[in-house]
């Protein structure tokens, strides 16, 4: 079962926490940009004086796209490799991969683009399931003692010894009234299937970098020609990153990136059963998700189930991706294309 994967989380020793939510990209986007563009500034110092030659006052309006693309690379790195905090867990079941798996019902769904700008930048597939089996309207505290999956929302504790934030994720179903006030507002555990939006645009304001470092050299030149150049490379530069944009956007994240036969999601009436990374989302107000969403697949909520189906599962993966499992898997007679009853392929034999 494949999942694409564009995210890497951090351990929270490497996480710099400035301030809360999306300013704290921002900012860190708005440092590197300056890092970035006082190194080329002395750059361009060096070539003016090796050249002896007067600076055009266009040539610091390159410099402010210089400062633009730095900052937009930078805050694009954070959000695909600074914003997510690896979370561990000693105490509660992994399989093998790494990965959490939670059972809970389907309560909302957030398609790329439906959360506003930044969703049509960032455009990976969100879903909220209430970790079985809990009622609607359960609230954190209750997930937490009365689910096996509960841990997976518990992250008060953790915020406090690491000085984050931590609100966790409530979601409403279809028609009933939006949190906090609604009576069924029930705690979720966030959910990402990844899209390449920010990646491709990730990308993309690398090579813009370049061309708005390449047209602040060739201003500084200071002849009719290289203004000229100047002035399609600052173009170019512009065009590369809404060329990112574009791109990205023909390629979201969906639940069937995982698992073709998901077929269509139904809120309040789907049970999903999800493994994932677990991490911790500076992002928003603070929460713990799973992201990326490795796989997914609809299942049942009974109560009498729910860790049978657990277990089984978390088994199954182990023996899956089992060291001896991987080894079998590479030895000539499990290479078959036609089945070995038909073209008597067996394991040679040893004599002794």
């Amino acid at each position: 079962m494949t999942f694409r994967q564009y995210t890497e989380c951090i351990e929270r020793e490497n996480f710099t926490h400035i301030t809360d939510g999306m300013w704290n990209g921002i900012i860190q986007a708005a440092l590197i940009g300056l890092n970035v563009t006082i190194g080329t500034t002395l750059a361009a110092l060096i070539f003016v004086l090796a050249r002896q030659v007067d600076v055009s006052p266009a040539c610091f309006w390159f410099l402010a796209e210089v400062y633009v693309m730095a900052a937009a690379v930078g805050y694009c790195y954070w959000w695909l490799y600074g914003r997510l905090i690896c979370i561990s867990s000693p105490d509660h079941p992994v399989d093998s991969a790494g990965d959490h798996l939670a059972i809970g019902l389907l309560i909302n769904t957030e398609p790329p683009g439906s959360g506003g700008f930044i969703d049509n930048i960032d455009n990976d597939y969100s879903v909220g399931i209430l970790p079985c089996p809990l009622p609607l309207g359960a609230k954190r505290a209750q997930v937490v003692q009365n689910s096996p999956f509960g841990y997976l929302v518990d992250g008060d504790s953790w915020a406090v010894n690491n000085g984050l934030p931590f609100a966790g994720e409530q979601a409403v179903c279809p028609g009933d009234e939006k949190c906090p006030h609604g009576p069924n507002c029930s705690e979720v555990l966030h959910c990402e299937f990844e899209g390449r939006g920010m990646y491709d645009i990730f990308l993309a304001a690398q090579a813009a970098l370049f061309f708005a470092v390449a047209a602040l050299f060739a201003c500084l030149i200071d002849t009719p020609v290289g203004m000229l150049i100047a002035l399609i490379l600052a173009i170019l530069s512009l065009l590369a990153l809404v060329a990112g944009w574009i791109v990205g956007q023909f390629d979201a994240g969906d639940p069937s990136d995982d698992n073709p036969n998901a077929g269509e999601l139904t809120q309040c009436t789907d049970v999903l059963m999800i493994k994932g990374h677990w991490v911790y989302d500076s992002l928003h107000t603070g929460a713990f998700e799973l992201h990326p969403v490795t796989f997914c697949c609809k299942a049942s909520c009974d109560s009498g189930n729910v860790i049978l189906l657990r277990d089984r599962w978390e088994d199954a993966i182990n023996d899956a991706t089992s060291p001896a499992t991987l080894v079998s898997q590479k030895q000539p007679q499990n290479q078959w294309q036609v089945h070995p009853l038909i073209d008597g392929c067996q394991p040679s034999g040893i004599i002794v």
